[in-house]
């Protein structure tokens, strides 16, 4: 493999490079290269990388994948019985969203009553704190824990093919293509569709997408992901797919 060292596999401009996880890490992606400058490394972080990770990163929490940096984040679920928006942080359910009872009276100046449920105790303490503060209270509240226990029936939505993952998709093959072949191949123009697709996006597809369950990770001990790249130098024609999870 050949690799430029000053000019960005996607802008192409003269730039200093960073390392680009060709995988995105907070799925578990180890594979990383200096290929992309950090104005578009970054843009990709906050764009397709970051849909990728909002979309599949449940899957990485669950499985507890070990990350290059930071951690695995809790996801959204609802619980069916009750309707109650819960985050699973991959061992336990945690309620998402405080909720904030208050009753007053002499024309709300007064607190007359106030019931707050809070997703953990040290955010629970800091809204009492804030109700103490607005209504000049001194005594002290009564704190009950608020408990989830698992078991529960709870549901999450799952989108798994959207046009940013379809370009997220297209970025990962095309980085593993820069990492394997020289780089005045994938700077050539031959590549320039691909990386419009991926930058900014378009009408056409250049990826597709597919669910299918496979027994690719039923031994435990075949990579988490995959990458499958395949060059007809004769037609001047590249196919391949990238497996996520040995789902997607």
């Amino acid at each position: 493999m050949a690799h430029n060292n000053d000019t960005c596999f996607a802008c192409k401009k003269n730039r200093k490079l960073s390392d680009e996880h060709i995988i995105p890490q907070a799925i578990g992606g180890k594979l990383k290269v200096k290929i992309y400058c950090e104005d578009c490394n970054s843009e990709f972080g906050r764009s397709i990388d970051n849909e990728i990770s909002k979309r599949f990163g449940y899957l990485a929490t669950i499985l507890d994948v070990k990350r290059d940096r930071g951690s695995n984040q809790p996801f959204d679920v609802q619980e069916l019985t009750n309707n109650i928006n819960l985050k699973f942080d991959g061992e336990k359910l945690i309620r998402k969203d405080p909720i904030v009872k208050i009753e007053t009276e002499k024309e709300g100046k007064s607190l007359k009553f106030a019931d707050v449920t809070a997703q953990s105790k040290e955010k629970l303490i800091k809204i009492i704190k804030s109700i103490k503060k607005k209504y000049k209270i001194s005594e002290e509240f009564e704190i009950l824990e608020d408990h989830h226990p698992g078991p529960a029936d709870v549901k999450h939505e799952l989108i798994s093919d959207n046009k940013l993952i379809r370009r997220a998709v297209a970025k990962m093959a095309y980085s593993f293509i820069c990492y394997k072949l020289p780089s005045e191949i994938t700077l050539s123009e031959s590549f320039d569709d691909v990386r419009q697709y991926f930058i900014v996006g378009d009408s056409s597809n250049l990826a597709c997408a597919n669910f299918t369950h496979t027994q690719f990770m039923s031994d435990y001990t075949r990579p988490l992901h995959k990458i499958h790249i395949s060059l007809n130098r004769q037609d001047n024609l590249i196919v391949g797919y990238v497996m996520l999870f040995g789902i997607y």
